[in-house]
């Protein structure tokens, strides 16, 4: 009879174990999909910028930059904010 009930708490101990380990897994999928987009997107602006840094004899580009990046207009330029 003990033995049984030494086979049945091990048997408890491993099911509550396996449960508390399926969660933790689930939560590192969880944090490793989240790692993987941010990845992506950093991915993108770094694509992003070694363009702009290729491009940055571009007239065109450096006046992008200038209006989104730093807030400038051209001399005689009107800009106009919705908000």
């Amino acid at each position: 009879m003990l033995t049984v009930i030494i086979i049945l708490a091990l048997l408890v101990y491993g099911v509550i174990t396996l449960a508390h380990l399926q969660s933790r897994i689930s939560e590192s999928r969880a944090n490793l999909e989240s790692l993987d987009n941010a990845v992506s997107e950093q991915a993108a602006k770094n694509e992003d910028m070694e363009h702009a840094i290729e491009n940055s004899d571009d007239e065109e580009i450096l006046k992008e930059v200038a209006r989104d990046k730093l807030g400038l207009a051209e001399y005689d330029e009107k800009v106009f904010y919705a908000g």
